[in-house]
């Protein structure tokens, strides 16, 4: 709901779009599991991708701190508690932006 409530607030047009999907990312078949060592190999893959306008290579960098926000429009706390969340899950995310895409890619670990 976090990453989503961004990209609604970053798009911000009539002609704005959201697109989620999601991949099973097979890793290497584990026979005897170690609990001890978390070792993951396969991962959820999701991917959020939107049409928001004007963000830039120095905004992506700052996009997961407290309180930034590009547009302004909300307190800027929405993917810095993301972050934290899949972290703490053991989990990655990461933010691209191409030719006016931005794509939120997380990837969580499934044992």
């Amino acid at each position: 709901r976090l990453i989503l409530s961004s990209s609604i607030d970053a798009i911000g047009n009539e002609r704005g779009y959201i697109k989620i999907s999601t991949k099973f990312i097979y890793g290497s078949t584990r026979r005897v599991p170690n609990i001890r060592n978390k070792n993951y190999k396969n991962f959820l893959n999701i991917s959020i991708e939107d049409n928001r306008q004007g963000i830039n290579q120095d905004e992506i960098k700052n996009i997961f701190l407290p309180f930034f926000s590009p547009k302004g429009k909300n307190q800027g706390l929405d993917l810095y508690i993301a972050k934290k969340i899949i972290y703490n899950h053991d989990g990655d995310i990461e933010v691209f932006y191409h030719d006016k895409i931005t794509r939120i890619i997380v990837n969580l670990p499934i044992l």
